[in-house]
């Protein structure tokens, strides 16, 4: 995390973020070139770590 102070650490919290959200918008930066990227995602609450379902779709191929 870049910024300590906007940090979210608490399970319940990021949950209820995640499930308010329809699309998830990635911004990445090539070469001084930055773009956004909408993606629809899964999501389902487990006790591991925060994972997309997309994540483990990439895992198992």
């Amino acid at each position: 995390m870049r910024r300590k102070d906007r940090e979210i650490i608490d399970a319940a919290a990021i949950d209820q973020i995640i499930r308010a959200c329809r699309i998830c918008r990635i911004g990445l930066n090539d070469h001084g070139s930055v773009y956004i990227v909408p993606l629809s995602f899964g999501y389902r609450q487990s006790p591991r770590p925060i994972r997309s379902l997309s994540d483990e779709a990439c895992e198992k191929s």
